[in-house]
């Protein structure tokens, strides 16, 4: 909370604007609200994106067709307010509808190295300790992104040659196997590193949603977050990318698999003041205003542009709001061949650009003749078959020392390889 809020809060002196009854505690898009006001509105926002008949209780014929839904949770503050309203909303429809349920909910946490929250099964814990749980269906699945091993048959070796074009060699790790970990920490680069974490990431969700037969992924992204995604993959050279992490709707044709953003039209303030009205600052700590700020050299490209939409986030609201519009009238890539290494279609071959921009020699006098030095990336060969890369993991690849990678053979991950790994909270 900043100093400004801790001020508006302390002369609020009024009662809430729409009870009319309750003394005010906070005040959000200049409006006071008493706590209870404040999480209906929160949960009504929610509720908004989930009135389709798919998340009502069935009777009759159609009460066998239960939907089964997959919630996201990465133990931070966003996907904890989506999983503490999805709760509710639950428990509104058993007493309303004497225990019976519109919809079944699993919810899934992928445990990766970076975490700093609490581990799952420790947040899982303490969650059911402050909302109650056991008379509804939900149930918790845990994925541990370091238990995942890739064989060295499914692995393959990566390079970017001088012309920017991705050229695929035999495997050279020297193990029998690369855990998800260890191919994340081949990249310098901290802004690298997170690119390829988010892309796995997302990938793994969707594959654990079909694994266990979910029909929909529900993600805890808020409004600021949908914004810092809009500049963020704009800055990484994935601006195509954009209508897909931003679009309610399928994932893809063959999947069936439908994503809804409950949280879009929330700001990260309000997502903070949820937490607070709830009592739910034990389960994740939200920053104090004396924290000191990252240093911007050793900040990811998500980090900085995190740090702004923190400081404006709360007094404009409106730019956040507008960063977001402009990223929905944006729309995805249809047609093209999948990028060998994060799985996004590419429409244009960038190398083409990249060669007409990108000078790699020196200059030639007509009489006197240079030898250019060597390059440490290899020379491109006529008669090697390049694979498809898009722009970004160009970029990413060539501000690498090595300008080569060990990846998977396969962008996505098996739904039937997945359930090897995926363990129930109480195992």
């Amino acid at each position: 909370m900043t100093n400004k809020q801790a001020r508006n809060m302390s002369e609020i002196g009024q009662t809430c604007r729409r009870c009319k009854n309750e003394e005010a505690v906070l005040i959000s898009r200049k409006e006071p609200f008493c706590g209870a006001c404040f999480v209906h509105f929160i949960r009504g926002k929610q509720r908004k994106s989930m009135m389709s008949d798919d998340f009502k209780v069935k009777y009759g014929a159609k009460e066998k067709e239960i939907t089964k839904v997959l919630l996201s949770l990465s133990c931070g503050s966003s996907s904890l307010v989506l999983l503490d309203s999805v709760v509710s909303m639950l428990k509104e429809q058993a007493i309303q509808h004497r225990s019976r349920q519109g919809f079944e909910l699993v919810v899934a946490i992928i445990d990766t190295p970076s975490q700093q929250t609490l581990k799952p099964k420790e947040f899982i814990q303490k969650f059911k300790e402050s909302v109650e749980t056991s008379n509804l269906s939900v149930k918790f699945k845990i994925f541990e992104m370091n238990s995942m091993n890739i064989s060295k048959d499914e692995i393959q070796t990566l390079k970017i040659d001088t012309a920017f074009q991705l050229d695929v060699l035999p495997s050279e790790i020297e193990g029998d196997s690369m855990t998800l970990t260890e191919l994340l920490d081949q990249f310098s680069s901290k802004s690298t590193k997170q690119d390829f974490a988010s892309a796995i990431t997302r990938k793994l969700c969707f594959g654990m949603a079909k694994s266990l037969d979910c029909g929909f992924v529900l993600l805890g992204h808020s409004m600021t977050r949908l914004a810092v995604e809009v500049l963020s993959l704009t800055v990484r050279g994935r601006g195509s990318e954009i209508g897909d992490a931003l679009h309610d709707g399928e994932v893809s044709s063959e999947s069936g698999l439908r994503v809804i953003y409950p949280l879009r039209d929330v700001l990260l303030s309000e997502i903070e003041q949820y937490i607070r009205v709830q009592n739910l600052t034990h389960l994740v700590p939200l920053e104090s205003p004396e924290y000191p700020k990252r240093l911007l050299r050793n900040s990811s490209i998500d980090e900085m542009i995190w740090d702004y939409f923190k400081d404006v986030g709360t007094n404009y609201a409106e730019v956040v709001s507008t960063v977001v519009k402009i990223g929905d009238k944006l729309t995805s890539v249809e047609v093209g061949n999948p990028c060998k290494i994060c799985g996004e279609l590419v429409a244009d071959d960038p190398s083409h650009w990249l060669r007409k921009i990108t000078v790699n020699e020196p200059f030639c006098d007509e009489t006197v003749s240079v030898q250019s030095p060597d390059s440490s990336r290899s020379k491109p060969s006529s008669d090697e078959v390049h694979q498809t890369i898009c722009y970004a993991c160009i970029v990413n690849m060539v501000i690498e020392p090595a300008d080569q990678a060990q990846w998977p053979r396969k962008t996505s991950f098996e739904s039937d390889v997945l359930e090897e790994y995926i363990i129930d909270d109480d195992d």
